[in-house]
C-alpha cells in the first residue's frame, strides 16, 4: 500500500525523497545541444499531490528504467532529490514505480465535508418530491452508476468548489437555498424546483477532468449547461416517461439556471428565476470566501467576480505600542523555493475569465 506521509508543502531543496505522486503531465524533451551538436532525451513531469505541484525532471541515464512507469493520471512511487531553480523546487527522478493501495484524497484536493452523508443528504432531498414522475426520476438517478460519478467530481477548475465531492456540496446548497425560498411562497411547483435545483449541474460531471479539473474537449466545446440537458435527456429515456409539460418546464429551467444564459436563454418560469438566483448567489459567495489573501480589510481581486470583497476594518482594535525598531542585522536571505499550489489561478492572460460554474 502506498502510505502518503511526505507532500509537496513539506519539500524543500536539496532533498531526498522517496513518497508516491500523482503525474498531472509528462513530455518528452530533447537537452541543448552542446558544443559537439549532441543533445540528449529527457522527461518533464508535473507532480502533484493536495497540497501542491512539484516540476520533475528524469534525465537521459534513467529514461529506459522509469519511462513506462510515470504516464499522465498515474500515481507513482518516486525516488530523487530536489533542487533549487530561482523561486521553485525541482525533484530530480532516479527511480520509480507503480503505487498500489493509495488514498485518491491524497493526491487531489476534496471537499471537506463527507461524500457519504452529503449523498444521503442529496437522497433526502429528493424524497420529498411528489410529483411521482419526478419523484422516478431522481431514483433512477441515484440508482445508476453516474450517480457515483456524479457525488465524486469536481463543481470548478478554479476557486470555489474546485475538489473531489464540490459539484454534490454545491448541489446542496443552491437546493437547500431554493427550497427555504420555496417554502415562503405558493405560486412555485416547489417539486418542479427542487428537481430541477438536484439535476441542474449534472452535465459537469463531463465538463472537466477529474484529476486535474482542466475542462474537458466536451466542456469546452459545448459548456456545462448543454452538457447537463444531454444527460438529463438520457436520464429521462432512461426513467422512462415524463409528461410533456413536466419536461418542458424542467427543461428550461436547467438550460437557463446560469446569470449569463444558455445560448441567451433567460428563466421565463417562476422555478427557472429561483432556480439561477440561487445558482448565482452560491456560486458569488462561495467563491468570495475561497480567497483568503489580500491585505488589510479586503481580499484578493477575484477574477472570475472581477471585483474584490471587503471583509471588514481593524480599526477599532485595541490600541497597541508601536513597537521598537530592532537593532541593524545581517540582510534577509533569499525567498525559499517553495512548489506551485495546486490553488493557483490561471495567468492573468488566461481568456477564461468568467464565473466558473
Amino acid at each position: 500500500m502506498a502510505d502518503k506521509t511526505l507532500f509537496a508543502s513539506d519539500i524543500e531543496p536539496n532533498m531526498s525523497v522517496e513518497s508516491p505522486f500523482l503525474v498531472r503531465s509528462v513530455e518528452r524533451r530533447m537537452t541543448k545541444a552542446n558544443k559537439y551538436g549532441e543533445s540528449k532525451p529527457f522527461l518533464a513531469i508535473e507532480l502533484a499531490d493536495r497540497t501542491g505541484i512539484i516540476n520533475g525532471r528524469v534525465w537521459s541515464e534513467n529514461l529506459p528504467f522509469v519511462e513506462s512507469v510515470i504516464v499522465k493520471d498515474a500515481v507513482v512511487q518516486v525516488i530523487g532529490t530536489t533542487q533549487a531553480y530561482g523561486n521553485e523546487i525541482s525533484l530530480v527522478i532516479s527511480d520509480a514505480t507503480a503505487a498500489e493501495g493509495y488514498d485518491l484524497t491524497d493526491y487531489i484536493p476534496a471537499s471537506p465535508r463527507d461524500r457519504a452523508q452529503m449523498a444521503q443528504e442529496f437522497a433526502g432531498l429528493a424524497s420529498t418530491i411528489g410529483d411521482r414522475e419526478l419523484d422516478h426520476l431522481l431514483s433512477t438517478f441515484i440508482a445508476s452508476s453516474f450517480f457515483e460519478q456524479f457525488i465524486s467530481a469536481p463543481a470548478a477548475h478554479v476557486e470555489a468548489y474546485a475538489y473531489l465531492g464540490g459539484l454534490l456540496e454545491h448541489t446542496l446548497s443552491v437546493t437547500q437555498t431554493a427550497l427555504a425560498i420555496a417554502t415562503t411562497r405558493t405560486d412555485i411547483d416547489t417539486d418542479l424546483l427542487l428537481a430541477a435545483a438536484l439535476l441542474h449541474d449534472i452535465g459537469k460531471v463531463d465538463a472537466y477532468d477529474h484529476l486535474t479539473f482542466t475542462p474537458s474537449d466536451d466542456g469546452q466545446l459545448l459548456e456545462h449547461t448543454t452538457l447537463s440537458l444531454i444527460r438529463l435527456d438520457r436520464l429521462v429515456d432512461e426513467a422512462g416517461s415524463l409528461a410533456d409539460e413536466t419536461r418542458r418546464r424542467l427543461y428550461h429551467a436547467v438550460a437557463s439556471h446560469e446569470q449569463r444564459g444558455f445560448n441567451s436563454t433567460q428563466p421565463q418560469t417562476k422555478e427557472a428565476v429561483v432556480l439561477q438566483m440561487c445558482n448565482q448567489l452560491d456560486t458569488v459567495l462561495s467563491a468570495a470566501s475561497s480567497h483568503g489573501g489580500g491585505d488589510g480589510p479586503w481580499t484578493e481581486t477575484i477574477r472570475s467576480l472581477r471585483r474584490r470583497f471587503y471583509r471588514g476594518s481593524t480599526t477599532d482594535a485595541a490600541y497597541e505600542a508601536p513597537a521598537v525598531s530592532p537593532a541593524p542585522s545581517a540582510p534577509a536571505p533569499a525567498p525559499t523555493a517553495q512548489p506551485r499550489s495546486i490553488w493557483d489561478e490561471p495567468p492573468a492572460d488566461d481568456i477564461d475569465t468568467d464565473i466558473p460554474f
